[in-house]
């Protein structure tokens, strides 16, 4: 691994400024596929529908793996986005659900472009 020069604002900057709480939240936040997923499918201007989550997932595994996935694997997907992932990006006030709409939206647009940053730092390392 090579050390990375880190400047004023950039994500590994910003990630010291977290408190080791946040920064084992953030990691586990970006430490599922579906969840990364679904943060690349959300926009930071509108809501977007869950269906389209839930599309952009199945097609993000069926990308990772190859083969179409089977009819009810979209049922599975939305079961799982429902009863755990976005409880969880609701509670880390990443997302705002409207349920009773079908649509998720970003509550907190900084931290969503923090994510997407750190997961970018951490694929240039792994790579």
């Amino acid at each position: 691994m090579t050390h990375t020069e880190t400047t004023p604002g950039s994500a590994p900057e910003q990630l010291r400024e977290l408190e080791s709480g946040e920064v084992d939240d953030v990691f586990d936040l970006l430490g599922h596929p579906q969840r990364r997923y679904l943060l690349d499918a959300l926009g930071t201007d509108a809501p977007v529908p869950i269906a389209d989550l839930v599309d952009a997932i199945v097609e993000g595994e069926r990308g990772a793996r190859g083969p179409a996935p089977d009819a009810g694997r979209a049922d599975e997907v939305k079961l799982k986005l429902f009863h755990s992932h976005l409880p969880k990006l609701e509670e880390a006030d990443v997302v705002d659900c409207e349920y009773g709409a079908g649509t998720v939206a970003v509550d907190d647009p900084e931290k969503l472009v923090l994510m997407n940053r750190l997961r970018a730092v951490v694929a240039e390392h792994t790579t």
